[in-house]
């Protein structure tokens, strides 16, 4: 008896185990803006490299609650926000969604530069040479009760050459790296990951919201000339500067299209619906 519930225990979990790894990957991410929760789940299928673009299987949005100025304000309602947008788009993929990625453009968003330089020897530079001088600059990142949410090379030199792009395979007597930390409230990310918590879901990281905006809206050369992509939300303005191709500055107000909503009510003495249909009919 004890035998056989054991083997029946064991085909379970093998079984379990086959449909898990049978289960197609899904990228789920949830846009946490102040005046829609949106959700965009992708599958493998969805990336096409050549043309660089992408493919969402699945979407859903509701009206924004509990979120203002891009900081949550009230955690159930922010959480429900989120496990209504995340099961519309379930529905419309056909999928289940088990953890999210969050793109905010709160959490007091700040970036920093570091730079870092190592010693090299009479090769040609590896990958190897290359996380030592990424390690090299992290050594000096001190950010008190913050996290970081982006690591990423501005530029490298080969001994004091700028301008390289990709140093793998280059001599040289030293490598030197810059790189861009982009980083957000260790309190804000504490309450985005107890949001998504509560709403049942895997809480898989956060990415700076200007950042995969600057993503999505800017073409490659645009990067390499210099760029500043601005992203007004309805509570938050956010903007990501890039130049010679890589982000190197990120930066974030709690003003959006809200106040001005807002100022067109009183300005008026109407109410904010006839604000925003004001905004949206007649503004420019």
């Amino acid at each position: 008896m004890a035998f056989g519930t054991k083997t029946t225990d064991r085909n379970a979990g093998r079984e379990s185990l086959k449909a898990a790894l049978g289960r197609q990957p899904l990228v789920a991410a949830v846009d946490l803006g102040a005046s829609k929760v949106s959700c965009f789940i992708m599958k493998p299928e969805g990336v096409r490299r050549g043309d660089r673009t992408l493919s969402a299987c699945g979407v859903g949005y509701v009206q924004s609650r509990g979120i203002r100025g891009g900081a949550i304000v009230n955690l159930d309602e922010a959480s429900d926000a989120i496990a209504q947008a995340v099961e519309r788009a379930e529905n419309v993929a056909g999928v289940n969604v088990q953890g999210v990625t969050v793109a905010m453009a709160g959490g007091q968003l700040k970036s920093h530069r570091i730079s870092g330089r190592v010693s090299l020897g009479a090769r040609p530079i590896s990958d190897h040479d290359l996380v030592r001088a990424i390690q090299a600059a992290l050594v000096q990142v001190k950010l008190p009760d913050r996290r970081p949410a982006h690591i990423l090379p501005i530029a490298w030199r080969v001994d004091g050459q700028s301008g390289v792009r990709d140093p793998r395979a280059m001599f040289g007597r030293s490598l030197a790296v810059e790189l861009l930390v982009v980083s957000v409230s260790e309190t804000a990310f504490q309450t985005l990951g107890a949001c998504v918590e509560r709403a049942h879901l895997q809480f898989e990281g956060v990415v700076a919201a200007p950042f995969a905006s600057a993503l999505a809206a800017l073409e490659e050369d645009e990067m390499d000339l210099g760029a500043v992509c601005i992203d007004m939300g309805g509570g938050s303005t956010s903007a990501a500067v890039f130049a010679g191709g890589s982000l190197v500055h990120v930066e974030t107000l709690p003003v959006g299209g809200q106040h001005v909503t807002a100022d067109i009510a009183r300005g008026l003495s109407t109410s904010s619906v006839g604000a925003e249909r004001i905004k949206t009919l007649h503004g420019s």
